[in-house]
């Protein structure tokens, strides 16, 4: 009969495993695959069960030279890809962005303060609607950088469907 400490160590060797097989497979840092995601955990008996869940921004080099954001922007973000890019203007889209907390935008202005005193010009493509909020809210969410396009929701009057639209 194995006690519930054997247990607990037993699931943290397991989820080590599991964390060095993720990293195997990703081209990002093994420091930004641990603070982006969660491993839950649940066994009834020895049947264990893992649940990966996205809790940060993930931030990918697109073929054109531009940033992809997605994600969360929250406490757990990371920003030092953004830190060390040698692009100028440093264009980032920020469509999969699906919600910002206040840590995350404070993070994120501290961030861009960086970027902007760096001499770095900051394009914003493609702001989605958490994003585009946090720009009406908090100025400085957005100070230094210039907003080329967003999304807004429209809704037809006539039949009620919705649709994004994206503004240039």
């Amino acid at each position: 009969k194995i006690n519930k400490f054997c247990k607990f160590v037993i699931i943290i060797n397991l989820c080590a495993k599991l964390l060095r097989t993720i990293e195997k497979f990703l081209i990002i840092p093994a420091s930004l695959v641990k603070s982006s995601i969660l491993i839950l955990l649940s066994w009834p008996s020895f049947n264990i069960s893992f649940k990966i869940i996205m809790l940060s921004l993930l931030i990918e080099l697109t073929p054109e030279g531009h940033y992809l954001l997605s994600g969360k922007m929250n406490e757990y973000m990371d920003l030092t890809v953004l830190q060390n890019a040698s692009q100028n203007p440093l264009v980032l889209n920020m469509k999969e962005i699906s919600s910002t907390n206040s840590i995350g935008v404070h993070l994120w202005i501290e961030g861009l303060e960086k970027l902007v005193s760096s001499g770095k010009h900051v394009e914003y493509r493609e702001c989605s609607l958490p994003v585009l909020l946090q720009c009406n809210m908090i100025p400085s969410f957005s100070k230094g950088a210039q907003i080329q396009s967003f999304y807004i929701d429209f809704i037809c009057n006539d039949c009620g469907a919705e649709k994004k639209i994206l503004l240039n």
